[in-house]
């Protein structure tokens, strides 16, 4: 029997929070989805996926219960540092079907969280909290240190697919069947590879 030991050019940049990101990479930052009469919103960010609507509207009273059983309309009660209380309305994606703005006007491009609109940008806080994004002090870094790098695909609605890079990722490109794949590797997983 013959052995043969095959190699392959993978191309590999590392992503190190102040040393830069690799080439062709933008900070990441949360895109905001409205409903269709801006009642409700959601948020996406990076890898971390949304599951509820939640009300755009902050309610200093707590509202009446809306019914009883899986289908009742929900409420998120939020406490602030300070001790004020807040609730919002909060809907399950696997319960509710609302239309988004987006496909109300058929515009599915990228709408990015504008961080001088203080209001929007509490109501972020709220869904970040609700959805459980943020478990320990110091994980909110995720918001601050997470790049993506952007594919051309006009495939996609926004014309691009996101890669997204946390502190210590790789970002690799090789060529598969004369096109262009673009993978992100963890550091261990780029170490494995390069050890194989």
């Amino acid at each position: 029997m013959k052995t043969v030991t095959l190699t392959k050019t993978v191309q590999a940049q590392q992503y190190l929070p102040g040393t830069g990101a690799p080439d062709g990479c933008v900070r990441s930052r949360p895109e905001v989805v409205w409903s269709a009469g801006h009642e409700l919103v959601y948020f996406t960010f990076a890898n971390l996926r949304p599951r509820y609507w939640l009300g755009a509207t902050k309610l200093t009273e707590e509202p009446p219960k809306a019914g009883d059983g899986i289908f009742a309309e929900g409420c998120c009660r939020f406490v602030g540092s300070d001790g004020a209380v807040w609730w919002r309305k909060a809907l399950d994606f696997s319960m509710w079907s609302v239309t988004s703005e987006a496909s109300a006007t058929r515009n599915h491009k990228a709408v990015f969280l504008d961080e001088s609109d203080e209001v929007l940008v509490e109501t972020f806080k709220d869904y970040v909290s609700m959805s459980g994004w943020v478990q320990k002090p110091g994980d909110e870094a995720v918001f601050r240190n997470t790049v993506e790098f952007r594919e051309i695909d006009g495939g996609l609605g926004r014309g691009y697919r996101p890669h997204y890079l946390s502190p210590g990722d790789w970002l690799t490109s090789e060529t598969v069947d004369g096109k262009l794949v673009y993978k992100v590797l963890t550091n261990d997983e780029f170490e494995r590879l390069r050890a194989a």
